[in-house]
């Protein structure tokens, strides 16, 4: 387990204009959080040579994982569409081999927990066949590392016995899943509320679920089980690690294929993880935790906003702030349809008056109280910050969209930017 320092990113300024307040506060969402990523953790041995024990389903017959994996994992969702408990990403991606260690330790893990030899005896192998199966199946919550234990003649490894490191008993696990159905429950129905089902796009559900988590999540380093879903589900409070493999859980109960991502933040080199995600048959980069401000120790940064910068975005965006782990094989992420600023035509290629006021339009109709916007460039970016913000043109856009939605113009603008993206966030009272 690792803990990270904050670092508050926010710095906030005001400017008087006339009788009205502008007040400008500046996000540089670059390493603005911290948080932990599970790293598998491991130990060896060396008994003994003996006969060892063998699991039935793969390498000999003296017993059968099944009536305990199901057992342990009664209490997955039934859903036709839902991708939990299903080999996911990760398992394609690797060698027939591989595959089959992979399906080994599926087995140990959900099932009762005894020791079990291998039919792998490469321990680098196991070391990344584990990571593959923990960053493809959230719903192992009660699990943080492994045990080999070696058996060799001389220099040669004649096997490995595997064993996981189990943080819960089975009373606890039992007493987390009904917590876990309760989160489920109230998801599906606020999804319902506000008219996602599976026969949703998929757009439309991630973003949802993105939105969720964000506001029912704080960030906070000291929450119990950060490391894993119960954090967020059950107690709404976690770290980088938790809100990632919360948002998988959910993407992968929607029919979602989804794993969790770890490596560092760019700038200051601290641990992180994040999500990569499949939309419309496209991967995409998502970090869930960079869209909550609550990360942030500033009090300045309004709860309700959500920051959508690394939402659907591609590999050449994600890696401006974010250095991938070596620990999987992952697809290039090349796709932009669904990145949220594209899809919600907040994207601008050049200044459009018309186009910024049919967005804040379509804010105020629909009670929403802030707008981001992308500039396609660095130039435009500074452009229309110097139109709308030095020369104080947003009021006028403003007070022409409150015309026509009917209400009264705001008198006080907030604006928040990320120029990595070349992002402007407004909100207004």
């Amino acid at each position: 387990m690792f803990r990270y320092k904050k670092r508050d990113k926010y710095k906030q300024r005001d400017i008087i204009i006339n009788k009205r307040i502008l007040a400008a506060a500046l996000i540089a969402v670059v390493g603005m959080c911290s948080g932990c990523s599970l790293i598998p953790s491991f130990s060896l041995s060396d008994p003994e040579i003996g006969t060892g024990s063998f699991f039935g389903t793969f390498q000999g017959e003296s017993r059968s994982p099944v009536d305990s994996t199901e057992a342990i994992l009664s209490f997955l969702p039934e859903e036709e569409t839902s991708l939990l408990g299903k080999p996911g990403y990760c398992y394609v991606t690797l060698s027939e081999e591989e595959q089959v260690v992979y399906e080994e330790i599926y087995a140990i893990l959900t099932g009762t927990g005894e020791s079990c030899r291998l039919s792998s005896t490469d321990s680098e192998q196991v070391k990344k066949v584990y990571y593959n199966v923990m960053a493809d199946h959230p719903e192992i919550f009660w699990v943080d590392g492994y045990r080999i234990d070696t058996t060799r003649r001389g220099d040669r490894v004649l096997s490995l016995e595997f064993s996981m490191k189990q943080t819960m008993d089975s009373g606890e696990i039992a007493g987390w899943q009904d917590v876990i159905g309760v989160y489920l429950k109230k998801f599906m129905e606020e999804a319902g509320k506000a008219g996602i089902s599976s026969g949703s796009g998929d757009y439309d559900r991630i973003r949802f679920t993105f939105d969720y988590i964000v506001k029912h999540t704080e960030y906070n380093e000291s929450a119990e089980h950060n490391q894993n879903i119960c954090s967020v589900f059950g107690d709404g409070q976690s770290v980088c690690q938790g809100y990632s493999v919360a948002m998988q859980y959910l993407l992968l109960y929607q029919g979602i294929s989804s794993i969790t991502v770890t490596g560092t933040t760019k700038d200051t080199g601290t641990s992180h993880a994040w999500n990569l995600v499949k939309a419309d048959g496209s991967w995409y980069y998502l970090d869930v935790t960079w869209g909550d401000p609550s990360y942030s120790e500033s009090s300045e940064v309004p709860d309700e906003i959500v920051n959508y910068s690394y939402f659907c975005v591609t590999g050449d965006d994600i890696s401006k702030t974010h250095v991938i782990g070596s620990e999987l094989e992952l697809p290039e992420c090349t796709a932009v349809e669904d990145n949220y600023f594209i899809h919600e035509n907040c994207l601008f290629e050049e200044w459009d008056e018309e186009q910024f006021e049919t967005l804040l339009v379509s804010c105020m109709e629909s009670g929403e109280k802030y707008l981001s916007i992308r500039c396609c460039d660095a130039g435009l970016y500074g452009q229309v910050k110097e139109l709308l913000i030095s020369n104080q043109k947003i009021f006028d856009c403003m007070e022409r969209s409150a015309y026509r939605t009917g209400t009264d113009a705001p008198t006080q603008v907030s604006y928040f930017e990320n120029k990595d993206f070349n992002i402007l966030t407004f909100m207004w009272k």
